[in-house]
């Protein structure tokens, strides 16, 4: 059964209803629909809309006689909400005879009248609405609303009069006793009297949000003994004045910040904080990843301080999985097979289940040496990086020889981190290239043999080592 029906914004110029085909329908909506004027309305029976309970004719273009009759055939209906916004292109005196042909509707209990360029309201617009419960007069240009506009409303219990012009709390709402729920907001008040809620006991929500209230003094809210809710959001308050230590019994929420200039700030702050965060992490993404990896090479350093436990490797071998080849045909059997040293290689003895950079950290501070063996594909891994961050770190923290660089290519300079560079600055020895061994190999291997042999204090080593060839 069809209960809803919206049609707005159509160009319809009949809405024509010839049987009993919606008798279940209750809410209907034909805002804005018709074109310059010629919106006709044809209910051969207005009991065919016996049960439509909402009713939206806002906007539509319809002339205002034309409007009064369609209201007239509902004085016999169900009829509780009307909304007739934006009618007052009609004619200049066209919303204050809809609203009075309106108010006859005896179940009529809701009346929207938003949007309908109001700037004074005088008594006779809604002398005939003493039934209706809830008004609705935003976004009007109100400036002024005469004492007794409100008069003949005895049982208003919701009122908007927020977007309009106001300047002060209008005394038409004063006497207005009944009323539960008051809403001010997006006006231009500046201040707040003692007698502008006095009457107002019964009141539980009361808005008052973007307006220009500068002070409160204590007896402003002192009478609101029913109120839960207050909204003084985005005005310019700087003194309170105990405002709410009077009255205000059941008061369970207060707004007196704008928590949507809150989010616009936290928005902006979290969307500057990404752009910086992106722009550090691209200009500085290595000093960064550097400066983390010394971190937990300072933790671990600082937890093995006082242990004197014997090296379990004389050198791990740091590589790129590119140039596995090289150190299984090539380092592997010369220095485990013929020179007798134990190495530590990533495949063979690290830890399986461990975390990768305890396996690192293990491997070089459990190695008298690391051999780093650099190319290309070397210095782009982000693994073989962080290793000879580690064992960079260990070189500067302990003040040993216990790095040693050996190149399978030749590398410009520009191609090289700054963890090369630095340690090039430290000690420009043991540095060995295997392009410039050619075919003397064994060159090669006894100066790796040296720098493996040397002690670990600088003023300790080996006087061969000043035949290691340099890069």
């Amino acid at each position: 059964m069809l209960r809803v029906l919206d049609v707005s914004w159509n160009p319809l110029e009949r809405f024509s209803i010839t049987a009993d085909v919606f008798p279940n329908l209750e809410n209907l909506n034909l805002s804005y629909c018709g074109r310059n004027g010629s919106m006709r309305w044809e209910v051969g029976d207005s009991a065919f809309l016996r049960e439509i309970s909402t009713l939206d004719l806002s906007g539509v273009q319809m002339s205002t006689d034309h409007m009064s009759m369609v209201l007239q055939n509902f004085t016999r209906s169900s009829l509780v909400a009307l909304t007739l916004s934006d009618v007052w292109r009609k004619s200049s005196g066209s919303v204050g005879v809809l609203a009075n042909t309106a108010c006859h509707i005896p179940s009529l209990k809701v009346l929207r009248l938003a949007n309908d360029n109001i700037s004074v309201v005088h008594a006779e617009l809604l002398q005939s609405c003493g039934q209706t419960k809830k008004l609705d007069l935003s976004e009007n240009n109100i400036v002024e609303l005469s004492e007794s506009s409100f008069r003949s409303l005895k049982k208003l219990q919701y009122i908007r009069l927020n977007m309009n012009k106001l300047s002060s709390v209008p005394n038409a709402t004063k006497n207005l006793r009944t009323l539960k729920t008051l809403d001010l907001s997006y006006n231009v008040i500046k201040s707040l009297e003692c007698s502008d809620f006095a009457t107002l006991t019964g009141l539980v929500k009361l808005f008052l949000y973007h307006n220009a209230i500068q002070r409160l003094d204590s007896c402003v809210f002192q009478d609101l003994k029913s109120l839960e809710l207050l909204s003084l959001g985005d005005n310019t308050i700087l003194t309170l004045n105990g405002a709410f230590t009077n009255g205000l019994l059941k008061l369970e929420s207060l707004k007196l910040v704008d928590i949507g200039f809150f989010y616009f700030i936290f928005s902006t702050s979290l969307v500057l904080l990404t752009l910086m965060g992106s722009s550090i992490y691209h200009l500085l993404r290595w000093q960064m990843v550097y400066s983390y990896y010394l971190l937990l090479a300072y933790l671990y350093d600082t937890k093995q301080k006082n242990r004197r436990a014997a090296y379990q490797y004389d050198a791990f071998v740091s590589y790129n999985a590119h140039d596995e080849p090289w150190v299984l045909q090539e380092l592997l059997p010369e220095l485990e097979d013929r020179q007798g040293w134990r190495l530590c290689l990533h495949h063979r003895d690290f830890q399986p289940g461990k975390p990768i950079i305890e396996n690192i950290t293990d491997a070089i501070y459990g190695s008298r040496k690391t051999i780093c063996v650099i190319t290309r594909r070397y210095l782009e891994s982000e693994w073989c990086s962080r290793e000879i961050q580690v064992a960079s770190f260990r070189l500067f923290d302990e003040q040993k020889d216990v790095l040693i660089l050996v190149f399978l290519e030749e590398i410009p300079d520009q191609q090289l981190s700054p963890y090369h560079r630095m340690r090039r600055l430290l000690k420009k020895r043991t540095y060995l290239s295997w392009p410039r061994a050619g075919e003397h190999t064994g060159v090669f291997w006894q100066k790796l043999r040296v720098a493996l042999e040397t002690r670990s204090s600088p003023d300790d080593e080996n006087p061969l080592l000043t035949g290691v060839e340099r890069l």
